[in-house]
């Protein structure tokens, strides 16, 4: 459905419909306004904005109650999304306290790294969207551990994660792999057996 991809847009006959069109008014609760895109045939289709203050209208504002809302719908379109975005891959082991989180191409060496480790069951999550949907925190909750493994310096979504779940932030742990080269199964694999994340 084009529509639905292309986001709440107004066309000619929409905007026909409901007799006047606000480009920031937040009618569905969800904090995702309608839009009209450029060229529709209608005289409420057009408007100017900019990216500070405003109000619903699109007309510029510096008042603080505008200012406030503005930032008030944006917070309601992000809880929004958080329902939209793919749902992670999950894999479940009953009983396990260990609960790996990966992304990407990863997923591709996950099996043979467990099969190398010989450790301890550990379930499985694959990340596929920001912000993350709610099997997340789902998935940290039930595991008393949870080791993220990325391939990158910092670890950076292990920072998202410890952000947008403070209360579960002690129980997250990273392993970072940046040496240029795709993830080496037998080498994870000793660091994680290492770090005593996976072995006996």
């Amino acid at each position: 459905d084009r529509s639905f991809q292309r986001g709440k847009v107004l066309n000619k006959e929409e905007l026909e419909k409901v007799g006047s069109f606000a480009r920031y008014a937040d009618k569905d609760g969800d904090g995702i306004p309608y839009r009209t895109l450029p060229g529709t045939e209608h005289d409420a289709a057009a408007y100017f904005t900019r990216g500070t203050g405003h109000t619903p209208e699109a007309k510029y504002s510096e008042r603080a109650d505008n200012y406030q809302e503005l930032l008030n719908r944006l917070d309601r379109k992000w809880e929004t999304i958080k329902t939209m975005v793919p749902s992670p891959e999950v894999k479940l082991v009953k009983g396990a306290k260990l609960g790996l989180i990966y992304f990407g191409s990863t997923d591709l060496v996950i099996d043979e790294i467990l099969s190398l480790a010989d450790g301890e069951p550990c379930s499985q999550l694959r990340l596929k969207a920001y912000p993350f949907h709610s099997a997340v925190e789902e998935f940290i909750e039930q595991h008393n551990k949870i080791l993220v493994i990325e391939q990158n310096q910092q670890g950076q979504m292990t920072e998202l994660l410890r952000g947008a779940y403070p209360q579960w932030a002690s129980r997250i742990f990273v392993e970072t792999n940046c040496d240029g080269m795709p993830l080496c199964p037998e080498v994870l694999a000793h660091n994680l057996k290492e770090g005593g994340y996976l072995g006996h």
